[in-house]
């Protein structure tokens, strides 16, 4: 495979269309949780959360949101004792 000689700015003009004027390239970003790459746009600001909680005030499950993708944990209790949490799962 031959080097290509070109500044980043060379290169990111490569993907220009200058008949429609639209960049052609889109950045993409690793989502660890997923093990994929998504759009950038797909992942903004920083993750929000929901906890959510049984009649007895014990925390049951949280909800994250990336971008437009959620994900959840459970929380299971058995007599006031945490027992188990799950991964994160996507929702």
């Amino acid at each position: 495979m031959d080097k290509i000689n070109k500044t980043s700015q060379e290169v990111d003009n490569l993907g220009f269309d200058d008949e429609f004027s639209v960049p052609t390239i889109e950045s993409l970003t690793h989502n660890p949780i997923k093990n994929t790459l998504e759009r950038e746009c797909a992942i903004q600001g920083n993750a929000s959360f929901v906890l959510a909680y049984d009649e007895s005030d014990q925390l049951t499950t949280v909800t994250k949101t990336v971008g437009t993708t959620s994900y959840q944990k459970t929380l299971t209790w058995a007599d006031g004792v945490l027992t188990a949490v799950s991964v994160w799962s996507e929702v």
